[in-house]
């Protein structure tokens, strides 16, 4: 749920920023070429079918928050939110600095 709040903040000011037509969600990355998924085997890179919504490689599949003309002019800026509890049992006798690097 905070993930979800995160995003739609992350277009919301996105948008007053530029426009809204600038924003959009859960943005599709096409990179043309073979992603090594885990277990070694190839995926074709369209950010298509199962995987696809799973983010599990940085190139192919879905993000949440695409904006365009984020950094300049003519380009789309795509942005992938985490969310972390620092709070949480499995984090406890590590530092901050340390869970967030």
């Amino acid at each position: 749920m905070c993930h979800n709040d995160l995003n739609k903040e992350w277009g919301a000011l996105g948008a007053k920023a530029l426009s809204p037509s600038a924003v959009t969600y859960k943005p599709t990355i096409y990179s043309g070429r073979p992603v090594q998924r885990e277990g070694g085997e190839e995926e074709d890179g369209e950010g298509e079918g199962p995987e696809a919504g799973k983010h599990t490689h940085p190139k192919g599949g879905r993000r949440d928050v695409a904006i365009h003309g984020f950094w300049k002019r003519g380009t789309t800026s795509i942005f992938d939110g985490r969310v972390t509890c620092l709070d949480a049992l499995s984090y406890w006798k590590r530092s901050p600095e340390a869970v967030l690097k």
